[in-house]
């Protein structure tokens, strides 16, 4: 395992503070107080859809493990019953005073083609059942009052040789943002040459503008050695268009790095900081 040597980095996106009351990145745990049901009752996505005889549930969950049985199935997916058509819903509230901020949905997986109704509204649908995937639901957000979100599940057009699971079985999480902020899963960073002296360090950042004016925008990304301690930050600033995205590119170059190994398993940090319009 000696051979083995990088240098390691984990990223951290700092919240875009526009002024004091509009807060911060607000990542929100969303596994708690879902009601479901299997089968596909008839308006099952409306708002005043009745679920109070609906099963309480909390995520992740799997409609099949409880079971039963199916002797009759073969015996390569678990003879369990994972193959139907199932519902998910909750409802959530979003303060008045986040009016205007950027509200997505990230879900880690969902078994499978789900399709995701926010107040009785198709917000968005996905395919695959074992990848992640987000979907931007502000403009169907009812802010200050309540909301609700369905899930529709149904697993009746795939197959598998193992168990595949079914429903919605890994955690979900809502991201409250300000409309200037680093994109999910947008920040990329690479080391193009490492060696005992020296590491190049490559930083992409990829800024969603989701305000309908142009803005101007400042990220500066700041790498931390293993015990805290700012050791490189590079600064670029650009206008982005209204309602569209752009890459801030950065390079740092990190003097004799400690790199990885099974012995000394370091870890150094990238912050990743967004300003907009000096903010």
């Amino acid at each position: 395992m000696k051979n083995l040597r990088l240098i390691l980095f984990t990223a951290v996106i700092l919240p875009i503070i526009c002024s004091a009351q509009t807060g911060s990145r607000n990542w929100v745990n969303f596994n708690e107080n879902w009601k479901f049901t299997k089968g596909n009752p008839v308006n099952a996505e409306d708002e005043t859809f009745n679920d109070s005889s609906w099963k309480n549930v909390v995520i992740p969950h799997d409609w099949a493990i409880s079971g039963p049985f199916n002797e009759s199935e073969p015996g390569f997916t678990g003879k369990l019953p994972w193959k139907g058509e199932g519902w998910y819903r909750k409802k959530f509230r979003v303060d008045a005073a986040d009016q205007g901020k950027t509200v997505y949905f990230l879900f880690d997986g969902i078994m499978s083609s789900p399709r995701i109704f926010i107040n009785g509204i198709l917000a968005g649908e996905w395919d695959y059942g074992y990848s992640s995937f987000y979907l931007d639901v502000s403009k169907w957000i009812k802010f200050g009052a309540e909301n609700t979100i369905a899930v529709y599940v149904d697993t009746r057009n795939h197959g598998s040789r193992w168990y595949p699971g079914a429903g919605i079985y890994r955690k979900v999480q809502m991201l409250i943002t300000n409309p200037v902020h680093a994109g999910i899963w947008e920040t990329y960073i690479t080391t193009p040459a490492v060696t005992s002296s020296y590491a190049d360090l490559r930083i992409l950042t990829t800024i969603n503008n989701h305000h309908q004016d142009e803005t101007e925008v400042t990220v500066e990304s700041k790498v931390f050695s293993p015990g805290g301690i700012e050791i490189a930050s590079s600064e670029s600033k650009r206008k982005i268009n209204a309602g569209s995205s752009r890459e801030f590119d950065h390079w740092l170059t990190v003097t004799r790095p400690i790199l990885w190994d099974v012995e000394t398993p370091v870890l150094y940090t990238v912050k990743t900081i967004v300003k907009e319009n000096g903010n």
